[in-house]
C-alpha cells in the first residue's frame, strides 16, 4: 500500500502555558512582573505567560491576561484559602490545549524551569513532603513551646473530609501531604474537582483549610516534583532560632531551581523591610537579605 506522505498533517504541538493568579491588594503588580522577568530568563522554549486576576492596572503588556472564572464563591473563599485557585481547573479558563505549570507569586525562580515541563510524563505534579523534608536536628525546647501556643491560638478546623484511599497516591505518599505553591497539569483533564467545589462550596470551606486539601483528596493519582528541583525558604535557607537573629537566610543551592516562601516572609519582606511577623516568631532578622533584593531588583528594572 503506497501511503502519499505528503497528506498526513503534522499533529499541532501542545501550548506550555505558566500561569500564576493574582486577586485583592495582597499581591500588587509587582509580583507579577518580577515573576514574568524571571521566567523569561529561565525558560527558553516557547510559553505563554498567562495572569488571572481582577486587576490588571500595572501589568506589563507581554503578559497574557485573563479574568478569574467566576465559580459563585462566597466572600470568605476569597480571603484565606486561596480557594480562587481551583478555577484554573473549568473548562472556561483557557481556550486551548497544553499542560500548565502554576506558580504562586511568592515564589523565587532560580534556575532553568524546562525540567518542570520535561518531567510531567502527563501526570499532575505538585509539591510532595520530599520538597518539605525538615532538618532531623532537635530543635530547643522553647521552639516547641512557641509553636504549641501559636498552634493553640490558630482556626482548629480539622480536614474531616479526608477519609482517602492511600492507594490514589503514588506510592508511599500518604494524605494531605501535597503543596500547590507550584504545580503542572494537562489543561482541561481536571474539571471535575472544580465542578465538585461549586457543587457543595461550603462543604469544602467547612471540612477543608486550604484548597489544597480539597484538590488533593479529589484526585486519583498525584507525583511530586523531583529532588533538589523546589526548595523552601523556611525549612532549608532559614537560619536556626540562635543565628537568626543576625543571620540571613542562606542562598539556595545551585541545583534548586525554585525557592517557595508559602506564607511570611514574603518576598518583598525581605526587599523593603526587615522581617517582624510573629506568626514566625521566634525567627526574626534585621535589615534587607541580599540575594533576594539583588534577584527583585534584577528582575523589576527589566
Amino acid at each position: 500500500m503506497n501511503i502519499n506522505l505528503k497528506v498526513i498533517k503534522k499533529m499541532p504541538k501542545k501550548t506550555r502555558a505558566v500561569v500564576c493568579m493574582k486577586w485583592g491588594s495582597l499581591y500588587p503588580a509587582e509580583y507579577v512582573n518580577v515573576l514574568y522577568n524571571a521566567v523569561k530568563a529561565n525558560l527558553k522554549s516557547e510559553y505563554r505567560f498567562i495572569c488571572f486576576t481582577d486587576n490588571h492596572a500595572g501589568l506589563l503588556p507581554e503578559i497574557e491576561v485573563r479574568p478569574i472564572v467566576d465559580m459563585e464563591l462566597p466572600e470568605r473563599a476569597w480571603q484565606s484559602g486561596a480557594w480562587p485557585k481551583i478555577s484554573v481547573f473549568t473548562r472556561e479558563a483557557f481556550d486551548f490545549e497544553g499542560r500548565a505549570l502554576f506558580i504562586d507569586l511568592d515564589t523565587i525562580i532560580t534556575g532553568d524551569l524546562e525540567q518542570f515541563f520535561n518531567t510531567s510524563n502527563g501526570s499532575f505534579r505538585a509539591i510532595g513532603p520530599n520538597s518539605w523534608t525538615k532538618s532531623k536536628k532537635r530543635k530547643p525546647a522553647i521552639y516547641y513551646l512557641g509553636k504549641r501556643l501559636i498552634a493553640s491560638l490558630k482556626n482548629k478546623r480539622k480536614n474531616t473530609a479526608t477519609d482517602v484511599a492511600t492507594e490514589k497516591r503514588s506510592p508511599g505518599i500518604k494524605r494531605n501531604t501535597m503543596g500547590t505553591g507550584i504545580f503542572a497539569f494537562e489543561i482541561g483533564e481536571h474539571c471535575d474537582i472544580a465542578l465538585r467545589l461549586m457543587a457543595d462550596v461550603d462543604f469544602a470551606l467547612n471540612n477543608y483549610i486550604f484548597e489544597q486539601h480539597f484538590v488533593e483528596n479529589q484526585l486519583q493519582h498525584w507525583e511530586p516534583w523531583p529532588d533538589k528541583t523546589i526548595c523552601s525558604l523556611k525549612y532549608h535557607l532559614r537560619r536556626p532560632i540562635w543565628q537568626s537573629f543576625w543571620r540571613h537566610p542562606m542562598r539556595p543551592p545551585e541545583d534548586i531551581s525554585i525557592v517557595a516562601f508559602h506564607g511570611d516572609p514574603r518576598p518583598i519582606d525581605m526587599v523593603q523591610k526587615m522581617h517582624n511577623s510573629l506568626r514566625e516568631f521566634p525567627h526574626m532578622w534585621f535589615g534587607k537579605v541580599k540575594w533576594v533584593r539583588d534577584y527583585w531588583k534584577t528582575f523589576s528594572d527589566q
